[in-house]
C-alpha cells in the first residue's frame, strides 16, 4: 500500500516518539529498580555483618573450653536465624558440612577472609541475596554462606513492569490519536495547496485557496494565490493581445480588400473602355487615392510593429516650442489648402524627454485629425498650446471641428475605428491614428484626455507625467 505524505509523516513521528517515550519510561523504571536493589544489597550486607558477629561471639565463648561444641553452637544459631527468615550454610575448608538451612547445598566462592563476596541467585525458586564470608582467625577454617530472600523486590519489579506496560499502551493509544488529529489539522493547508495546484495544472485557473493560516503554510497559500493571480492576468493579457492581433489582421485584410478591389476594377475599366482624356485622368486620380490609402495602411501597421519592438528613449531632451513649430510647418500646406487657421504658442524654455520622432507622430496625428474635423465646418481653426501645470508639461490641441459622439470617444483608440467611414475613406484615412497615439502615450506614461461634443469641436490634452 502506497502511503501519502501525511501518513508517512504520521508513522515516522509516531514510531520515533513511541520509541523514545516508552524507552524513557522503561529506562526510568529500570534505573529506579537498580537503585532499589543496590540499596537493598547495602542493607543486607549490614545484616550479614550482624549475623557473622553473632556467630563469632557464640563460637568464641566455647572455643577455648569446649571447641567440640562449636558445630552445636552453629546449628543452634542457624535455627534461630532461620526463624527470622535468614538462611545459613556453614562448612569447613575441608568441605566438612556443619549446618545448612538451605534446601540444597551451595558451593562456597569466597577465598579472602577480609572480603565478603555476594550475588543474587535463585535458590529453591526464590530470588535470594547470598553473602559468602570466611570467619576471621582463629576461625578462618569456617566458611559461611548467608541467604536473604529478595523475592518481594523482584515481585514488585514485575508488578511495576506490568503497570508500566499497561500505562505505556494506554498513553501510546492516546498519543497516536492526538498526533493523528494534530497532523490532520496541520497538514490540511498543505493538502489544500496541493489540490489547488493540481486543479490549476489541469486548467482550472479560477481556483484559489480560501482558508489561510497565519504561519509558513499560510504564506505559501498566499504566494500561491498571488502566483495564480499573476498567471491569470498574464494569460488574460496574452489572450487580449492575441485577440487584438487577430482583429488587427482581420480589419487590415478587410481594409486592404476595398482599395485593391477598387484599383483592380478601375484598371479593368481603363483596359476595356475607350476613355477621354478627362475620364482617363479622373480614373487615375481615383486609383492614386486608393493606392495612397493602402500606403497609409501599411505605414500604420509598420508603425505599430516598430513601437512594440523598440526600447523607448527617455533621456533625450526635446524643446517643446521647436517641436510644435516643426509640426505647424508640416501641416501648414494641408491647413492652407482647406482654409484652416493653424496656430501654435509655447514658451521656449519648456522641454520634454524622449524620442522626438515619436512625439512628432503623436502630436502630428492629433493635429491631422483636428484638421480633418474642420474641413466641412464654417469656422475653421486649430490651436496648439503648451504650458506647465503642477510642474508637468501640458500640450493642448483645440479645434472648431464637427466634434465626437460618446461612441467615438469610447472607441477613439481602437485600430481601424472611424466615426464617419465615408468621409475618412474619402480623405485617405486608415483609422490607425488614434491607436498609434495611444501606443506612444502608454510608452511614455503620457496622460491623454479627450473633451468633445458633436458640433462643438474637440479638445485634446497631453500631460507628460515624467
Amino acid at each position: 500500500m502506497k502511503l501519502n505524505y501525511r501518513q508517512k509523516l504520521y508513522f515516522y513521528i509516531l514510531i520515533i516518539f513511541l520509541i523514545f517515550f516508552n524507552g524513557g519510561i522503561f529506562s526510568v523504571a529500570a534505573i529506579q529498580n537498580s537503585k532499589s536493589i543496590k540499596a537493598q544489597q547495602e542493607n543486607l550486607l549490614i545484616q550479614n555483618n550482624i549475623v557473622l558477629q553473632q556467630i563469632i561471639s557464640d563460637v568464641e565463648v566455647v572455643y577455648s573450653s569446649r571447641p567440640q561444641s562449636i558445630p552445636l553452637i552453629i546449628k543452634q544459631h542457624g535455627a534461630r536465624q532461620k526463624a527470622n527468615g535468614i538462611l545459613i550454610q556453614v562448612e569447613t575448608d575441608k568441605d566438612e558440612y556443619i549446618y545448612s538451612s538451605f534446601e540444597e547445598k551451595l558451593d562456597f566462592i569466597g577465598t579472602d577472609p577480609a572480603k565478603i563476596s555476594y550475588k543474587i541467585d535463585t535458590v529453591g525458586g526464590v530470588k535470594t541475596f547470598l553473602a559468602y564470608s570466611k570467619l576471621p582467625a582463629p576461625f578462618d577454617n569456617y566458611n559461611v554462606i548467608t541467604g536473604f530472600s529478595v523475592q518481594p523486590l523482584f515481585d514488585d519489579w514485575h508488578d511495576t513492569i506490568s503497570v508500566v506496560i499497561v500505562l505505556s499502551v494506554i498513553f501510546s493509544l492516546i498519543i497516536s490519536v492526538v498526533l493523528y488529529i494534530s497532523l490532520d489539522r496541520l497538514t490540511r493547508p498543505l493538502i489544500a495547496i496541493s489540490n489547488a495546484a493540481a486543479k490549476f495544472g489541469e486548467g482550472d485557473y479560477s481556483v484559489r485557496i480560501n482558508k489561510i493560516s497565519k504561519d509558513e503554510l499560510g504564506d505559501t497559500a498566499r504566494n500561491f494565490n498571488l502566483m495564480a493571480d499573476r498567471i491569470t492576468d498574464q494569460m488574460n493579457t496574452l489572450e487580449t493581445m492575441a485577440n487584438d492581433k487577430q482583429r488587427l489582421i482581420d480589419d487590415l485584410s478587410h481594409e486592404m480588400r476595398t482599395p485593391l478591389t477598387a484599383i483592380r476594377g478601375y484598371v479593368e475599366y481603363m483596359q476595356a473602355a475607350r476613355l477621354t482624356d478627362e475620364e482617363y485622368f479622373k480614373t487615375l486620380n481615383i486609383i492614386d487615392r486608393q493606392a495612397y490609402r493602402m500606403q497609409k495602411l501599411s505605414e500604420g501597421v509598420l508603425s505599430f510593429t516598430r513601437l512594440r519592438n523598440e526600447n523607448a528613449d527617455r533621456t533625450t531632451p526635446v524643446n517643446v516650442a521647436g517641436l510644435l513649430a516643426d509640426i505647424q510647418k508640416s501641416y501648414s500646406i494641408k491647413a492652407n489648402r482647406d482654409n484652416i487657421y493653424l496656430s501654435v504658442s509655447a514658451p521656449r524654455y519648456l522641454t520634454i524627454k524622449g524620442d522626438r520622432l515619436l512625439f512628432e507622430s503623436l502630436i502630428g496625428n492629433l493635429v491631422d485629425n483636428a484638421l480633418n474635423a474642420c474641413t466641412d465646418t464654417t469656422i475653421k481653426r486649430v490651436t496648439i498650446s503648451a504650458k506647465t501645470k503642477n510642474d508637468k508639461v501640458v500640450i493642448e490641441m483645440e479645434d472648431t471641428g464637427i466634434g465626437m459622439s460618446r461612441e467615438t470617444l469610447e472607441n477613439v483608440h481602437k485600430p481601424f475605428f472611424r466615426a464617419d467611414k465615408s468621409r475618412s475613406r474619402r480623405r485617405g484615412g486608415a483609422g490607425l491614428g488614434g491607436a498609434l497615439c495611444k501606443e506612444i502615450a502608454d510608452m511614455y506614461d503620457i496622460d491623454i484626455k479627450y473633451t468633445s461634443q458633436l458640433g462643438n469641436g474637440t479638445k485634446v490634452s497631453l500631460t507628460f507625467t515624467t
